[in-house]
């Protein structure tokens, strides 16, 4: 029960057209048919490589970056008051939209044309470290 709650090991057919979910994420082996599995959702989803095997399969149209589109405009914001934060190659919309990209210090290369800084790792606190940098937050928000 606990792991049908958070959409775990519910399974479901894309022709039931009741997929409730907005991405995919596949391990792949030496026995999988990748190339097969990705024609087969062409029309539908956009894959993404994640690198080691692994792969997120998202829809098409609907991205990180179109995201950020979304809430900069639902905001009334401009595009440089947008601060991201990312690692993985699932992150490179994201960081083609948003005024400031910042990179984690373990991060996938494919963003580095992208990054503006690299700050931290994650286990360093790296997103609180960056936005100390940009006087997002003050040494007093840090306790």
């Amino acid at each position: 029960k606990y792991m049908n709650n958070r959409g775990l090991g519910i399974e479901r057919y894309m022709e039931q057209r009741s997929c409730p979910y907005d991405k995919i994420f596949i391990y792949t082996d030496e026995k999988s048919d990748v190339k097969a599995f990705f024609e087969f959702i062409k029309d539908d989803m956009e894959v993404i490589d994640r690198g080691s095997n692994t792969f997120e399969c998202i829809l098409k149209g609907y991205t990180k970056g179109t995201a950020i589109d979304w809430v900069l405009e639902h905001f009334g914001m401009t595009r440089d008051q947008s601060y991201v934060f990312g690692d993985s190659s699932n992150d490179l919309a994201m960081f083609q939209h948003a005024g400031h990209a910042i990179a984690m210090g373990a991060h996938d290369q494919v963003l580095e044309p992208y990054t503006e800084f690299v700050t931290k790792t994650v286990e360093e606190d790296g997103i609180a470290y960056a936005m100390k940098k940009y006087g997002l937050i003050d040494q007093r928000s840090l306790r």
